[in-house]
């Protein structure tokens, strides 16, 4: 901001510190996101956001350049700019904004080659053109559009024909009438005036005099000399404004004031007003209320208009080069001025509370005479004020010829000395001789004169104090050391001090010297008290420092709690009004009525320099009341004060979001789509969000509102005063987003601004991906373990094929040794017995012995005969009798336990671990153990062998150790081996059973 292009100064006729109601203003630049070159229109919308329009130095046809021209919206923090449409013809200026009753405005746009009215909504921020029957193409000239009687009306041209139209909402147009120009050819434009009236309208041009029409487009009369005017000049009003129902005009380079004379049709001069100027600009507020601005001579008046008298209110030192634009809801407290394309905001005095020195903090205020009152700042010295002048002049003091700044908290006055407090000690100034003296002493906090000798003060960690003004001799009454003594009250000619500290209450008699210290709970809810005043029906009170007021009784020694602040804000003081008590906190200004206990909260939206009172700063006068504060005295009438309730409400302006087609981040302005659907949905590919939001209503400098945010209830995050809110990458998932508006109390203004937020995932981590990438894995994983399954059962299958395979050939192999060898040796064996040939008998006789037996190996005869058991233990019985080994066995009975299958592999099983015993095991004793037990039966084979290695024999895939394997499982059995070298084998096999 260019702090350097405005200046204010006062009224002409008193200095600078005698100014009381001075003009604040702010200044928007460039920098602070103007995109206007030039402006040439201002409109405020019915959300009381405002509106610019005009042009840029870019947007001429002459310089090739990206830059679109756009409308720009500001909501009091930041500047939104919401492009113009594009057309054939580049739009290059935007020469009025106007608004009509329904909230819409009409945009009048100048185009390269042409002129085209817009119809614009600022909620849905869209554009759409306005035509005219018979007009397809761009309009040769327009004027601006002027309302008459609840109907709108401009001028159009088309080569030398010029229509008067009457717009209807719907955007249905009707001539008025037409008039053909004889001058030479020109175009109307911005400087084409229509000023309408019941029976004839006055249409002017900078080209033409005025010229007089009946509503039948009859030419009654030309207006080309005036009585006060230049008569070598055309005739062209300048500026046009409405004021007691009568219109007055500037005419071009004229500073005369004029009254449109509807009788005569013609300018009146009226005497005695003048306001020269090179650029002017009238404006009516909403109230009737009338403003002329003017720029001359390098600077800027702001005048008023009463009783047909032209005032100079305000004069500015500001350059304008390029006209003046006004906009103000309410020209009583706001100006809006647009120039050289900067945006000047300008905050009028209050007219109910009067506002001094804005910047200095006060302290004690008390009167001279009836009109002038004597201030003290905290750091800036004193101050005489009047209020029926509203002037401010500084109370210098000056102590060995040096001005001083003395930061008193304490005025006494009588007559022409004023007792107070300095830096160190206590003041003397004799108004007449302009004397100080200074009694140093100690640091004094706060002081009292109960009598014509005596003054009473108060330290901090120190000592209550008497200073004897006659003797000027300083004295401790009592040590107080651990108090932080902050405010005391004498009653006049009374002996009781009563002083508030940090930790309770001290009261102290000065003729019994005895004191009394209250900071009981029961008594206090908050001991650390701020001020003490006295009321004649409450007796003391006492402000504490979380907003309670107490009421002490001194006779009857009991604290009564009158007042408790919704906001526990400190109290600084308390003025009273009847039964309303002024109630000056460290946030706000309450008016609290003691009867009805209803109260009102007052700030700086209500005229007030700031919400929070000082301490000592606050006087009942004759017409009204004074209260200072951290930044600035008001002084104010309660009869005139009223609360301004706050029509404020959050509103979303702005969202950009990415735009997954064109691949970058967009803006998007349609309220209507916010407030209808109030949810985001945020693209995968980018989950940046920014949001701009903002209060309707308010003005551009109301510091007092602060906002926060939060997502699905979590802890509010304040946003302080800024209005945007921005989340570069909003992790994937469904929020609640809730952002308040709080007012300078804290409190919630209107209602939460909801948005629900979808911050979507990428394809592979939603949910619906995951089912599908799980459901696809357990269904392959259930297809390996199918086929791992069917791969074993198809194993198995061929395992136990091949074991039956195995068993059906050593049977067939048992029954050809049995029916067919065993005969032909047998039929031999006879032979050579009839025939005497011992010898072949006896090895025939052997020969068929061996074959018998290995005909019984392969397929045991007796199994079905003799069943499972008998069988095992033949079996361990020929073991015994035909080897070396040491057998033993213990077999219970077990045939009724399995059927002709298992029968067999359960033998096989003893026989082939037996057979592999007393092949490869070198084993001295062999013991076989056949358990009949609960659920189950167990088979444990031992030797003493020399064992062996299981798991190399499992990586050779030894085919015994398979076949053994297998039949176990055949058996739906489970089998432990366990082996060790020159330790022997155990083969331990459990083998469920079901009872038959």
């Amino acid at each position: 901001m260019n702090k350097s292009i405005l200046y204010l100064l006062f009224f002409l006729t008193v200095s600078v510190l005698s100014q009381s109601t001075e003009l604040y203003q702010k200044t928007f630049t460039k920098q602070d996101g103007i995109d206007i070159d030039n402006i040439y229109a201002l409109c405020y919308d019915n959300d009381g956001f405002l509106w610019l329009g005009g042009s840029n130095l870019d947007n001429r046809s002459i310089i090739l350049s990206d830059r679109k021209l756009a409308l720009q919206r500001f909501n009091g923090h930041s500047f939104h700019s919401i492009p113009l449409p594009v057309f054939d013809n580049p739009i290059e200026k935007v020469q009025q904004i106007y608004k009509r009753n329904d909230g819409l405005f009409y945009v009048e746009t100048e185009l390269s080659d042409g002129y085209k009215l817009l119809l614009f909504d600022p909620y849905q921020s869209t554009f759409k053109p306005v035509t005219f029957d018979g007009y397809d193409q761009d309009l040769t000239g327009l004027s601006k559009i002027y309302s008459y009687n609840n109907t709108d009306y401009l001028l159009i041209q088309k080569d030398r024909t010029i229509s008067l139209r009457a717009i209807a909402s719907d955007l249905t147009s009707k001539e008025v009438f037409n008039f053909t120009s004889t001058e030479n050819k020109y175009i109307m434009e911005g400087s084409s005036r229509i000023i309408p009236f019941d029976d004839f309208v006055f249409i002017t041009d900078d080209n033409f005099p005025v010229k007089t029409f009946n509503w039948n487009g009859e030419l009654i009369k030309i207006i080309d000399q005036v009585n006060g005017a230049d008569n070598k000049n055309k005739v062209v009003v300048d500026e046009v404004f409405k004021a007691n129902n009568k219109y007055y005009a500037f005419l071009f380079n004229n500073p005369n004031l004029f009254l449109i004379d509807e009788v005569n049709k013609d300018f009146t001069l009226v005497e005695d007003n003048r306001l020269p100027n090179v650029h002017l600009n009238t404006f009516n507020d909403q109230f009737d209320n009338t403003l002329l601005i003017a720029s001359y001579d390098g600077q800027v008046t702001i005048n008023g208009f009463k009783n047909q008298k032209i005032s100079k209110t305000y004069q500015l030192n500001l350059n304008a080069t390029d006209g003046l634009k006004i906009a103000s809801k309410n020209l009583n407290s706001e100006v809006w001025l647009a120039t050289n394309g900067q945006l000047h905001y300008f905050k009028l005095p209050n007219k109910v509370v009067k506002n001094f020195l804005p910047n200095y903090e006060f302290r004690d205020i008390k009167p001279l005479d009836t009109s002038n009152y004597l201030v003290a700042t905290e750091q800036n010295g004193w101050f005489k004020i009047n209020t029926v002048k509203a002037s401010v002049t500084p109370y210098n003091i000056t102590l060995d010829n040096e001005t001083i700044s003395a930061a008193s908290r304490n005025f006494i006055i009588e007559d022409s000395i004023i007792w107070t407090n300095g830096r160190t000690g206590i003041l003397r100034l004799d108004t007449k001789t302009k004397i100080l003296n200074s009694y140093n002493h100690y640091p004094i906090t706060c002081l009292e004169k109960p009598n014509d000798s005596l003054i009473i003060y108060g330290t901090n960690g120190y000592h209550l104090m008497q200073f004897n003004i006659k003797n000027k001799i300083h004295k401790s009454l009592l040590k107080t050391d651990s108090l932080d003594i902050l405010d005391i009250h004498i009653l006049k000619h009374q002996n009781l001090v009563v002083a508030a500290t940090n930790k309770g209450l001290l009261t102290y008699d000065l003729k019994s010297k005895k004191n009394t210290f209250y900071n009981l709970k029961k008594d206090f809810e908050d001991n650390y008290l701020l001020m003490v005043d006295y009321h004649k029906d409450y007796g003391y009170l006492l402000g504490s420092r979380s907003g309670i007021i107490y009421a002490f009784n001194p006779e009857s020694k009991t604290v009564t709690t009158l007042y408790k602040d919704d906001l526990k804000a400190g109290i600084a003081t308390v003025l009273f009004d009847n039964d309303t008590w002024w109630i000056n906190s460290f946030n706000g200004i309450i008016a609290y009525n003691i009867k009805t206990k209803s109260k009102t909260r007052f700030s700086e939206k209500d005229g007030f320099t700031h919400h929070e009172a000082n301490r000592y700063s606050a006087l009942k006068t004759k017409n009204g009341l004074f209260v200072g504060t951290l930044k600035g005295l008001n002084y104010f009438n309660p009869s005139d004060l009223k609360a301004i309730n706050d029509a404020a409400a959050l509103a979303l302006l702005k969202v950009n979001l990415y735009d997954k087609t064109d691949k970058v981040l967009k803006s998007h302005y349609n309220r209507s789509v916010f407030d209808q659907n109030n949810s985001i949905t945020l693209p995968s590919e980018n989950r940046r969000l920014e949001l701009d939001f903002a209060l309707k209503n308010i003005n551009a400098v109301d510091k007092g509102y602060n906002y926060r945010y939060r997502l699905n209830d979590e802890d509010w995050v304040d946003l302080k005063q800024q209005n945007t809110l921005q989340f570069a990458n909003l992790a994937a998932g469904d929020y609640l987003l809730e952002i308040e508006a709080l007012d300078f109390s804290g409190n919630k203004i209107a209602s939460s601004l909801l948005l629900d937020i979808h911050s979507t995932e990428f394809f592979y981590k939603k949910w619906w991906f995951f089912l599908i990438v799980s459901t696809s894995i357990i269904g392959f994983l259930l297809w390996l373990l199918k086929q791992a399954k069917d791969r074993k059962q198809l194993q198995e299958q061929f395992s136990q094929g091949l074991i039956i395979s195995q068993e059906n050939e050593r049977k067939r192999i048992a029954k050809e040794l049995h029916d067919s060898i065993s005969q032909q040796l047998t039929l031999i064996k006879k032979k050579a017995q009839n025939t005497k040939q011992e010898e072949i008998t006896v090895l025939t006789h052997n020969t068929l012995e061996e074959v018998r037996a290995i005909s019984r190996g392969l397929y045991p005869p007796l199994l079905k005969q003799l069943g499972l058991t008998e069988s095992i233990e033949q079996l361990i019985l020929d073991i015994d009798e035909q080897t070396e080994l040491f057998v033993t066995s213990d077999i219970d009975n077990i045939d009724d336990y399995f059927n002709e299958n298992q029968t067999l592999n359960c033998y096989r099983f003893v026989q082939e671990c037996v057979n592999n015993i007393l092949k490869h095991a070198n084993a001295k004793a062999l013991s076989v153990v056949i358990n009949k037990q609960k659920d189950k039966i167990s088979i444990k084979i031992t030797d003493n062998g020399k064992g062996f290695d299981i798991a190399n024999a499992q990586k050779k895939n030894s085919l015994g150790l398979k076949t053994i394997y297998e039949r176990i499982r055949i058996l739906k059995g489970e089998i432990t081996i366990d082996s060790k070298s020159n330790s022997g084998t155990l083969i331990h096999v459990i083998i469920p059973i079901k009872y038959v």
